[in-house]
């Protein structure tokens, strides 16, 4: 008696072969996406040569998902395995607050959301006379920035929680209380002008008593950018005071701003998402990020009163001299 060959399901129906592979290709999806979102903050930026596009995402992704896919292939129980394994993992690390389905998901739209909607890094120069690279009166401005006076402490500490904090993370904890610091001085900021003749540099803790008279601060660029300085440094900041030049009408006239550091390009995709499309929304309205990038590679974002979100366009190209707090 002939022995009867048992052919399989989608051999006998090769009209059901594409939802077989549909299928696959949506499971392996499931497993790269988390795998993928665990091991990229791992790895180092790489761009096209010549260029300031990132690739490292899209060639991180593709070699996650090709990888998973040609073993799911050769080995197709393993597949369900690594399938189950994933969705256990992922399960246990919600429960136990470490990572939640959430916290993936958003991960993931801001890596999205960085390809489409890119910072923009600001190219400067610098003055030809190494004299005008100096920083003036620089001792007056590290004693203005008091960020251990317990005034100052005291209010930068309660305006890093005063906004955002349902958004915060253990991943971004730090950079959202940055973007709180922000807010809530740069809404009570008035500008005043030095007195005639001379500059006067009022000290972080001598500024936020103002709030007692009427709830705002009053000052220039250089009382801005002391009381900034002295409550992002209070709160475990890195921030740095910058000195340029303004052509305002062929009138050239100096100014100080401060920048603060916020991390890596990779970290910008964070950045870039959060501002323009959870914090600062209405103040953005979709206008671009600007940052600096030093000689170590490190991201510094713009904290000026130019605009009303961290990352604001810079009043100047020129870049002179620079003091680390």
């Amino acid at each position: 008696m002939e022995q009867q060959v048992k052919i399989p399901f989608f051999k006998r129906h090769p009209e059901f072969a594409a939802l077989q592979v549909l299928f696959l290709i949506v499971i392996v999806l499931v497993i790269t996406l988390p795998v993928f979102m665990s091991i990229y903050n791992h790895i180092p930026a790489f761009y096209i040569p010549g260029t300031d596009r990132r690739i490292d995402h899209i060639v991180t992704f593709v070699l996650v998902f090709l990888s998973i896919y040609l073993i799911s292939r050769k080995i197709r129980h393993l597949l369900y395995l690594m399938l189950a394994t994933t969705l256990f993992t992922l399960a246990v690390l919600h429960v136990l607050d470490r990572y939640k389905i959430q916290q993936i998901v958003l991960d993931y739209k801001m890596l999205l959301y960085s390809i489409n909607e890119s910072a923009v890094k600001f190219e400067f120069t610098e003055p030809d006379n190494p004299e005008d690279k100096v920083f003036p009166k620089a001792t007056e401005f590290r004693e203005a920035i008091d960020f251990t006076n317990p005034i100052t402490r005291n209010y930068a500490a309660s305006i890093a929680v005063m906004h955002f904090e349902e958004h915060q993370t253990n991943a971004n904890m730090r950079l959202i209380q940055f973007f709180s610091v922000f807010k809530e001085v740069r809404k009570r900021w008035r500008y005043v002008f030095d007195p005639t003749g001379r500059d006067y540099f009022s000290k972080a803790s001598e500024t936020i008593g103002q709030l007692q008279m009427d709830g705002k601060f009053k000052g220039d660029c250089d009382d801005y950018s002391i009381l900034m300085a002295a409550c992002i440094k209070s709160v475990g900041g890195e921030v740095k005071l910058v000195r340029t030049r303004v052509d305002a009408g062929g009138v050239i006239t100096g100014h100080v701003y401060p920048e603060v550091l916020v991390g890596t390009q990779k970290d910008l995709e964070t950045i870039n998402y959060l501002i323009r499309e959870v914090l600062f929304v209405k103040e953005n309205k979709g206008k671009p990020i600007y940052y600096h990038v030093d000689k170590n590679h490190n991201v510094w974002l713009n904290f000026d009163y130019n605009d009303y979100y961290p990352g604001g366009k810079y009043q100047s190209t020129v870049r002179m001299g620079e003091l680390k707090v």
